[in-house]
């Protein structure tokens, strides 16, 4: 009877894989409760993509007696369209005062004169997304709308001279600078940068687990299978921690990847 106050002591000691579980599940819960808050936050985030390639409508000198005609005047060089999808990724809504730079513009690169364009569609007619073409001659259009919330935006479509296929769009939003393009067929991947930050920081805790365990064995083991047992529990350690936090921080990329609200 007089063991019973330290037998539950005396049973984790006798069951360190009891441990390790304890500290294994440490090693997860921290990252996941990071991605987890990470998810949660409200962000404005708006996005664009373009068309995988420019449609040509018509090609110049392919026919001698076709003639294309706009305003009144003959058209001479080729003539292409291409889409844009502009959206709010963010789970914060945009509104016009939301817009810092107090426009958001489209512009061809390199700059060619844009005939006509349109808004094609809308997620929903609340948006009230508009297309300002004043500044049209030089490839440059202005785009406003009354709100977008998460997943709104608009698909506009663009006729111009040229086959000019780059198109940037410029313009600061409150919280998101600049305005990000979405590639098709991107895939959500870890870049070079945050593979080193996250085998940093594996190391850096495989250290601390082998100090620990060095401590607590040199007693019982002396300094040499102390030592060996501490490398071994160091390299789990960084193993773990590595495989823990690549997983975690690839969830959280694969669930943050945009996905366009629209078709081509």
């Amino acid at each position: 009877m007089n063991d019973r106050p330290g037998s539950l002591v005396d049973w984790f000691a006798r069951n360190p894989r009891i441990g390790l579980i304890g500290t294994f599940a440490s090693v997860v819960g921290v990252p996941l409760a990071i991605v987890l808050f990470l998810a949660s936050q409200k962000d404005r985030d708006i996005r664009y993509a373009v068309s995988a390639s420019p449609t040509t409508i018509v090609k110049a000198g392919q026919s001698s007696d076709l003639r294309v005609h706009f305003k009144g005047q003959e058209l001479t060089s080729d003539v292409s369209s291409i889409q844009i999808a502009i959206w709010n990724a963010g789970k914060e809504s945009v509104r016009q005062e939301n817009i810092l730079s107090k426009t958001v513009s489209l512009k061809l690169v390199p700059p060619t004169s844009v005939l006509t364009a349109r808004v094609k569609k809308m997620t929903r007619e609340l948006v009230g997304f508009r297309v300002d073409v004043s500044n049209s001659s030089s490839g440059i259009l202005t785009v406003s709308w009354n709100i977008l919330e998460l997943g709104d935006g608009a698909l506009l479509e663009v006729i111009y001279t040229g086959t000019s296929e780059q198109v940037v769009v410029e313009g600061a939003i409150e919280g998101k600078v600049p305005i990000e393009r979405v590639v098709f067929g991107e895939q959500a991947k870890l870049t070079i940068r945050q593979t080193v930050i996250i085998g940093g920081f594996a190391i850096l805790l495989g250290i601390w687990g082998a100090v620990k365990r060095y401590r607590t064995t040199e007693s019982t083991f002396g300094v040499r299978g102390a030592t060996v047992s501490a490398l071994a529990t160091g390299v789990l350690w960084t193993v773990y921690a590595f495989a823990v936090l690549f997983v975690t921080l690839g969830f959280y990329l694969l669930i943050k990847q945009p996905s366009v609200p629209f078709s081509f």
